[in-house]
């Protein structure tokens, strides 16, 4: 029976440590993999190191997670069983998403997570909403809207489903590589950044219309 894995961690950037704030969580990062090794994880997250805003659902690689040398990140994973066709329904929703720029990190719910608890926001995701919206597709959480949820949410709804405990380094065999996620800030990346705020900015002053589109 295929086995599918969810991977909530506590990484070692600003950015993750300003998502524990926001939120008052002790882990802030949540991706998905098909495979017990985590050579490939899926997530909404940054695409490049540099730039926050260029963010969406990417392929990451574990050398991200484990940028700090002897960093301990402290992640914990769940397995879950599920038929041939779940795995394909989830492969779909990743070919659906990942690198696609239409999709976006969910800014407007994290920024206002301390009032809102969680926002909607048309094609955009952060990385617990995205895991949440698949384990709720594929029948395993029914609870409350996946915006909602934070990493220590999904922790506490998954618990029977642990198989693991402890710091990243402890668990992976092999260290993926993204050159990618590493280059440089260039011109062509600032346009990037600043559509992506202008298109979230639209997308949530026109909430309403796009809510009906969705």
């Amino acid at each position: 029976m295929p086995k599918f894995y969810v991977v909530i961690s506590k990484t070692t950037t600003n950015i993750g440590r300003c998502i524990r704030v926001v939120s008052s969580c002790t882990y802030n990062h949540s991706a998905i993999s098909f495979d017990k090794d985590l050579t490939k994880l899926y997530a909404f997250a940054r695409r490049q190191r540099n730039s926050c805003m260029t963010a969406g659902l990417v392929h990451e690689s574990t050398a991200r997670y484990m940028e700090r040398e002897n960093a301990e990140v402290p992640i914990k994973v769940f397995e879950f069983d599920l038929s041939e066709e779940q795995v394909e329904e989830v492969r779909e929703i990743v070919l659906q998403m990942v690198d696609n720029p239409e999709y976006m990190y969910n800014a407007p719910s994290l920024v206002s997570y301390p009032i809102m608890r969680g926002v909607r926001t048309y094609k955009a995701y952060t990385c617990s909403e995205f895991v949440a919206t698949v384990l709720s597709k594929l029948g395993i959480l029914d609870g409350k809207e996946p915006c909602k949820y934070t990493p220590e949410d999904l922790i506490d709804e998954l618990k029977d489903y642990e198989i693991y405990s402890g710091n990243m380094q402890d668990f992976v065999t092999t260290i993926t590589h993204d050159e990618r996620y590493y280059a440089a800030y260039s011109l062509s990346t600032f346009k990037q950044s600043f559509m992506t705020v202008f298109t979230l900015f639209k997308r949530t002053l026109l909430r309403r219309r796009y809510s009906d589109a969705a």
